[in-house]
């Protein structure tokens, strides 16, 4: 594989390519949030093997690209990556996501027309509403744990209640923000490419609820549900996932 830095957007762009690079049939990878493209990088040396082309892609402010000058959007990102697309002249690549950015994909796959299919490794984009005790908590929280005796305890209690993803968000806090308060449901059967859902049983990141109501949604989508797999079952189980996403992107 080879790497490289590009200019798209006036971000400086790092990303990694097979040796040769067919940008009639491509598969382009993006990772979750607090993730790199290297996230993949099992699934790289299958597809080597099997002598398919692909590129992995660091997000602005994330692995080796520069952080954004500003607090981006989910349309930002959607437009950052229609943009790097169309400078490596990349004709219909099959996009290939996990986790956080799904949201991404359901943007371009409800508007953009330079796609061929699309792959799915657990996903959100359906906004979900905080449990009620929880929310209560944090608003209360907010007030009693602000006392000078009891931060050290409220910043563990508010840890605890919120994502993963949001505990890491650290200086891009508001562009997390500003991505999981848009719902996107509303764009879920506008999306006109063949897509395949692979949820693991065992992830709990999302309910399984959300998924079957992606499902519902998108006109022509598959979905497996794998009951040994977890959150990140293409780091555990990369030659099946890779089995999954080959029989899918060459049907």
């Amino acid at each position: 594989m080879k790497a490289t830095t590009i200019i798209v957007n006036n971000t400086p762009t790092h990303y990694y390519a097979s040796e040769t690079v067919d940008t009639e049939n491509c598969l382009l990878f993006l990772h979750g949030w607090g993730q790199d493209g290297k996230s993949f990088e099992a699934m790289y040396r299958l597809l080597e093997e099997k002598d398919i082309s692909y590129i992995w892609l660091d997000f602005p402010g994330f692995g080796k690209t520069s952080l954004p000058a500003k607090d981006l959007t989910i349309e930002d990102y959607a437009q950052f990556t229609k943009d790097f697309i169309q400078k490596l002249w990349l004709k219909a690549p099959i996009l290939i996501w996990h986790s956080f950015w799904w949201r991404v994909s359901i943007v371009l796959g409800s508007r953009y027309e330079n796609l061929k299919k699309i792959v799915l490794i657990w996903g959100a984009g359906i906004k979900t509403h905080m449990n009620p005790g929880k929310l209560w908590v944090l608003k209360c929280g907010k007030f009693i744990f602000s006392l000078p005796w009891l931060k050290t305890i409220g910043k563990k209690i508010r840890e605890s209640l919120r994502s993963r993803d949001y505990n890491s968000a650290w200086e891009m806090e508001q562009i997390f923000l500003n991505t999981i308060n848009t719902d996107l449901s509303p764009l879920l059967t506008k999306i006109s490419f063949p897509t395949l859902l692979i949820r693991g049983w065992k992830d709990t990141e999302t309910p399984l609820s959300e998924w079957t109501t992606m499902h519902e949604n998108i006109p022509n989508s598959e979905l497996q549900v794998i009951p040994e797999w977890d959150h990140f079952v293409f780091q555990a189980f990369p030659e099946q996932v890779t089995d999954y996403i080959v029989a899918f992107t060459h049907q």
